[in-house]
């Protein structure tokens, strides 16, 4: 594990208010059984804070590897106060024009 995020959050944060993330099929179908619109979700990451930060992780898939920033927030959601896991990363840092979200779910062990 790196001991830092891979991604800057300020970035992550200004990309999340102008609704710049594009959401894997899950972790749409995620947000939307919570009930969160995607401006909801967008707002949710857009508030991610430095502190809630988790760890960075980095997958091998056939010898290509993805590197993610996973986070455990609390939003004010659409059914009151939630803690979600979510996981992000910015699909190409030299021109960044989105963030990338593949998890938006409540966390499946204790944060």
């Amino acid at each position: 594990m790196v001991p830092g995020p891979l991604y800057p959050l300020s970035q992550i944060n200004d990309l999340a208010k102008v609704c710049k993330v594009v959401f894997s099929e899950n972790a749409e179908d995620d947000y939307q059984a919570l009930g969160f619109s995607l401006a909801q979700a967008c707002d949710c990451i857009a508030h991610i804070c430095g502190s809630e930060y988790r760890a960075s992780l980095r997958y091998d898939r056939n010898g290509v590897i993805f590197s993610w920033d996973d986070y455990v927030t609390t939003y004010r959601g659409p059914n009151g106060l939630t803690t979600l896991y979510v996981k992000l990363r910015i699909p190409s840092p030299s021109v960044v024009g989105h963030v990338y979200c593949t998890s938006f779910h409540p966390p499946k062990v204790a944060p």
